[in-house]
This record gives structure tokens, sequence and C-alpha cells, in this order.
């Protein structure tokens, strides 16, 4: 991860946009805030939240097996990319065709990778999720629990409300019936860091090779590659994982 980052900012300086800057500022002074405001929840919800109501203390705070955590996150971004695509087409702008991804949008999102791709979904997670259901679970139940919490997922999420109500519903589901935190926050990092994926590929395409190198979705043909390899490596680690659970059990 460091030397990603660590290229990025090579990439970011070649176009001029350095720690004098007002993008560089901004997007620092924003990663930090919201860093500290997590750091916040997570501290409220592992000394206060879970010793306040018993089904906060229910819920698993790692995860054991980490080899089918690894392939739920690479299988993710492909139903993702599929699913925004065929469904939420023109409602919600997630993947950005070739034709109309520009260097400003590709540095801003080299910017805030950190926050959108690791804080961010950390902090929703907790915020809209994790500490709102072990609240609402232990005095409403979890149905009305799931309802409220999928409702003010989607709100924060402004005029795309409609198009997060089913990822809303879905993280819920997750993160009740594996009673495991980790598992939601793996699966919202891997759409975010998916969402930066591919305008970023299209961008390269774009300065270094032929634009009618698109794959489907007017997507670029190597994100979508990316997506299509994650998503067999990740069934791949799914299906070791079980037959190794399988043949330990005989």
């Amino acid at each position: 991860m460091g030397y990603f980052f660590a290229g990025a900012t090579s990439i970011l300086a070649g176009y001029g946009i350095d720690e004098d800057s007002p993008a560089y500022r901004e997007a620092l002074q924003a990663t930090l805030v919201e860093l500290a405001v997590v750091l916040i929840l997570v501290l409220m919800y592992a000394f206060v939240i879970r010793r306040l109501f018993a089904a906060a203390a229910e819920y698993r705070t790692s995860c054991s097996n980490k080899k089918l955590l690894l392939g739920i996150f690479l299988i993710y971004p492909l139903i993702v990319f599929l699913y925004t695509n065929l469904l939420l087409s023109g409602s919600v702008d997630i993947y950005r065709p070739i034709e109309v991804t520009d260097r400003a949008e590709v540095m801003h999102d080299l910017m805030l990778l950190p926050m959108t791709a690791i804080i961010g979904p950390i902090f929703e997670e907790f915020c809209c999720r994790v500490m709102c259901i072990s609240v609402f679970e232990s005095k409403f139940g979890k149905t009305l629990a799931l309802i409220v919490t999928t409702i003010l997922f989607a709100l924060c999420h402004g005029s795309a409300f409609a198009a997060k109500i089913p990822t809303g519903l879905l993280y819920g589901i997750v993160l009740i019936a594996s009673k495991n935190i980790v598992i939601p926050i793996a699966l919202h990092m891997a759409w975010n860091l998916s969402a930066f994926i591919v305008p970023t590929l299209t961008y390269i395409i774009m300065l270094f090779g032929p634009t009618d190198m698109t794959g489907i979705f007017g997507s670029p043909m190597i994100a979508v590659i990316i997506h299509v390899i994650a998503f067999m490596v990740g069934v791949i680690l799914i299906i070791k994982n079980f037959r190794k659970d399988g043949s330990a059990e005989h």
C-alpha cells in the first residue's frame, strides 16, 4: 500500500499538485478530519456501545478466515460493476466511460483515494450500520434495525438515495447474519475501490493507448479484465476454503 501511495504522490507532483497546492491541502485536511472522526466512532463503539447494549457485544471485530474474506473482497467489484451498469445506467455516475473522463477527475480521485476507499467505508459502516444496528437491535429487534439503518445510509448519499437502498440492505443483512463487522466494511471498500479503478485506467488509456480499446459499457478493456480476473481468483479462494473446511470435517 505504501508503494502505491508513493507512486500516486509522484503522479500528482508531475501535474503540479504538491503539498503547497490548495487541492492537496484540501484533500489532506478532509482525510485527516474523517480519520479523526472514524477513530472517535471506533473508540465509542468499543468502550461505550458494546458495554451498554447486549446486541453490540455479539458482533465480532475480526475475521479469522482471511481466505474467505479475501475471496469475497475480490469477487464483489465485478458484481458491483455489472449491477451499476445494468440496473443503474444513467442514474448513478460511478463508472465514467472513456469519452467523459479527464485529468482533473483522475487527480481528484488519487488525492481522495485513502479517504474514499479506506477511511470512508469504515466511517459509513460504523456510523450508519454497526452502531445503529447495535442500538436498535437491542431495543426494537433486527427487522426495524435493518430498515432504519438502510434508510439512514441512503439519506447520507443525497441524490443517490434510491440507488443506495439495495446496498444498504445488503450490508445490513450481511452484518446481522455474519455477526461480523469486518465483512460489510470489506464489501464497502471493494465497491469504492472498484469505482476508482475504472476511471483511472480509462484516463491512462486515453493518454497512452487508442481510445477504441473499450470494453463493455464504455469502460476500458483493461479495467474489465482486472475485474474478471479478480472475480475468478476470488471464486477459486472461496472454493478452496470450503473444500478445506469439508475435508477437515471428515
